[in-house]
């Protein structure tokens, strides 16, 4: 936020300065948190390195098997997190709104590392943040001897082809089969928009035009070339890159998200 704030608000507007900061920070402004100081639809959007999805896996020790026993069978588990309204805390609590589950959301761990290794150690029973973050750090938490852990849910209309997910209801979906309101659906859509623009690149209002389209055909360029996309592959990181309107039109999606919803999200969040 603080990142955000310093570059939309007192930064040289002359192109030589560039902000990248969490995309969570849209459907905070969205709901009226306290503390922006920038408006997302004037931001001048570059680019967007990932689309993904929120996902929650639990231990497999937790006494969970999928999202079905959390919802029918009433236990609470206690997931970590590493800030409050962001990316690893709202699916859980939106979740929670939506399907009835019980998840006990601690927050205030240092970073995801922090957080999944809070995970590995038994100090908690699950954890929810993006796929793509997962798939390419944490392998181990799910596959091989050493997996403790298992998907029980991920957002979203469809659950995708990974191994992982085999059997792992999509959000969307599963709102829809039991039968959940509109605005029910709109919340589990707000909420996951952000993944969808994972690691956006910006510049803020007052840029001339002509330096944004430059550094975004820089961007596309770059997401392109070889060397990168084979890096990307070494550090298994699935690439799904959008450029300047395609990140707008997520942005504006959000913001547009019905206010008796944003405000059903600000009031279980904070």
């Amino acid at each position: 936020m603080l990142a955000a704030n310093t570059v939309y608000n007192s930064e040289p507007k002359d192109g030589t300065v560039i902000a990248m900061f969490s995309s969570d920070l849209v459907l905070k402004q969205a709901w009226g948190a306290a503390g922006i100081q920038f408006d997302s639809a004037k931001i001048q959007w570059i680019s967007s390195a990932f689309d993904t999805s929120a996902m929650c896996a639990v231990r497999k020790d937790s006494g969970v098997k999928s999202f079905e026993d959390l919802m029918k069978s009433g236990k609470e588990l206690v997931f970590s997190s590493f800030g409050k309204g962001g990316l690893s805390h709202v699916p859980a609590v939106v979740f929670n709104s939506v399907f009835g589950s019980k998840i006990r959301v601690v927050t205030g761990y240092v970073g995801g590392a922090a957080q999944r290794l809070a995970v590995k150690n038994g100090e908690v029973q699950g954890f929810c943040t993006s796929f793509a973050s997962t798939a390419a750090n944490e392998r181990p938490m799910f596959e091989g001897p050493s997996a403790c852990c298992r998907m029980i849910i991920i957002a979203g209309t469809e659950t995708g082809f990974h191994r992982w997910l085999k059997g792992v209801p999509a959000a969307e979906k599963l709102a829809e089969k039991l039968g959940k309101s509109k605005n029910e659906l709109a919340m589990l859509r707000a909420m996951n928009a952000p993944n969808r623009i994972n690691l956006p690149v910006s510049f803020a209002p007052g840029v001339p035009k002509d330096r944004v389209q430059a550094i975004r055909r820089a961007y596309e360029k770059a997401y392109k070339e070889p060397e990168l996309r084979k890096l990307a592959k070494r550090m298994r990181a699935d690439l799904q890159v959008k450029i300047g309107n395609e990140v707008k039109r997520i942005v504006d999606e959000v913001l547009q998200t019905p206010k008796s919803v944003l405000a059903k999200i600000k009031e279980i969040v904070e």
